[in-house]
């Protein structure tokens, strides 16, 4: 059996807060992450990034993910989490 969970937050902050928080998770991305950085739509905002990050066991995955959204300075956080139960023994 698969069980499935996830969670989602968007959060909205400050400019000053998002510039930094962007430049922080940008210097985190050489760390076993899937990192991208789009094209800015204007050239004095930050440029949208999306990083993600997987979590591989025995049996279960985590994926972490992170989205920013310049023009609303709004983060995007999700986690989801995949377990592999053992199967119930019919008698």
């Amino acid at each position: 059996m698969i069980e499935y969970h996830t969670c989602f937050e968007v959060e909205r902050i400050d400019l000053e807060v998002f510039r930094h928080l962007c430049e922080e998770v940008a210097l985190e991305a050489a760390r076993d992450r899937l990192f991208h950085r789009f094209q800015s739509s204007n050239r004095l905002a930050p440029a949208p990034i999306s990083q993600v990050r997987f979590d591989a066991r025995t049996r279960n995955l985590s994926i972490q993910s992170f989205h920013t959204f310049p023009d609303e300075c709004a983060i995007v956080r999700t986690q989801s989490l995949i377990d592999l139960k053992p199967a119930a023994v019919k008698g």
